[in-house]
């Protein structure tokens, strides 16, 4: 995303230290980061927040069916 300049001036999260290789964006040390319809994940062991974040977006007209999901998955912070 950083090479064809997708993360300027957006909030994005990202791991491996990869932040530190990029010039422009907002990096914000977070599993999950939502900005507008751009949404970026920490890494592999935050899939299921991320799934569930997508999910969340795609389905934000049935947000009970969300939150259903997501209650048959275990997770630090939800409601995200």
């Amino acid at each position: 995303l950083a090479a064809h300049n997708l993360l300027e001036g957006r909030n994005y999260t990202t791991g491996a230290g990869l932040n530190k290789k990029f010039s422009d964006g907002n990096f914000l040390d977070q599993k999950v980061v939502i900005d507008g319809n751009f949404i970026s994940g920490k890494g592999l062991g935050v899939s299921f927040e991320f799934a569930v974040t997508v999910a969340k977006m795609l389905l934000s007209d049935n947000q009970e069916k969300v939150d259903w999901q997501a209650d048959h998955i275990y997770f630090d912070h939800w409601p995200l």
